[in-house]
């Protein structure tokens, strides 16, 4: 057995060692990029108060799987631009589920620094409805990672 043979066999030991791991890793890509982003929706905004300069709101938000798969553990991590100004960035504080082609309601506190927003109140002193955008994405750790986008653009009644 010469030097370069053995040298052939011991890579391909090694490459086929490693296969099983390399096809979950490169499925998981696959699954991310064939999955469409989720939908979500400001369903409802409430002031509880404001203290030490920042306003803490609960936002209620729906969010839609259209995705035949459900997601399990999921968090999220998200960006609030009211009337295209950046407000502010949060995430859920508990895992929860999301059914394939489903949705579900999940209740997220959110404190936004009173400085940050002054400007965009004054400029919509007049307005009965808030324009918003909603940016973000949803993590699970029980899909080997798998992240999928979250979008959400809309309105805000203010009466």
């Amino acid at each position: 057995m010469s030097y370069p043979t053995l040298l052939n066999r011991r890579h391909l030991l090694i490459m086929g060692a490693s296969a099983p791991f390399a096809i979950p890793l490169g499925g998981c890509n696959v699954l991310n990029q064939a999955l469409d982003p989720l939908v979500g929706r400001i369903v409802s905004l409430q002031l509880h108060d404001i203290s030490q300069g920042f306003l803490n709101i609960s936002m209620g938000l729906n969010i839609f799987n259209p995705n035949p798969l459900g997601l399990p553990d999921l968090g999220l991590t998200l960006g609030l631009d009211l009337a295209d100004q950046a407000i502010a960035t949060f995430g859920t504080q508990t895992l929860f589920s999301l059914p394939g082609e489903g949705s579900t309601d999940v209740n997220l506190g959110v404190g936004i620094h009173a400085l940050n927003t002054i400007t965009t109140l004054i400029s919509l002193r007049n307005a009965s409805a808030i324009p918003y955008s909603l940016n973000g994405q949803a993590d699970t750790p029980q899909l080997a990672g798998l992240t999928l986008p979250l979008r959400a653009n809309g309105t805000v009644s203010l009466s």
